[in-house]
């Protein structure tokens, strides 16, 4: 008995970057923005190209959706008012 292939993302590659920030984010905090908003690109870049890996439309919109919610909350959170990343003096 052969077992179908799954179609779902692979868990363990887009965990290991978030155990890393998670550790960041803990021993220094002061670029807690920062570091969200380059996860947030990060991803929409690869939903992005998993969107353009495809041949049908249905995965497409699939991807560039939560693509451009990525892209949202990434320049959300680095032009939101008060809440910048601190900088260096």
């Amino acid at each position: 008995m052969s077992r179908a292939k799954s179609t779902a993302p692979p868990l363990i590659p887009r965990g290991r970057p978030a155990v890393v920030v998670g550790v960041v984010l803990s021993a220094w905090p002061g670029v807690t923005v920062a570091t969200f908003a380059v996860c947030a690109l990060i991803a929409a870049g690869i939903k992005i190209r998993r969107a353009f890996n495809s041949d049908r439309i249905g995965p497409v919109a699939g991807y560039l959706l939560p693509a451009a919610l990525s892209l949202a909350a990434a320049f959300g959170s680095l032009t939101w008012p008060g809440k910048r990343p601190a900088r260096a003096h």
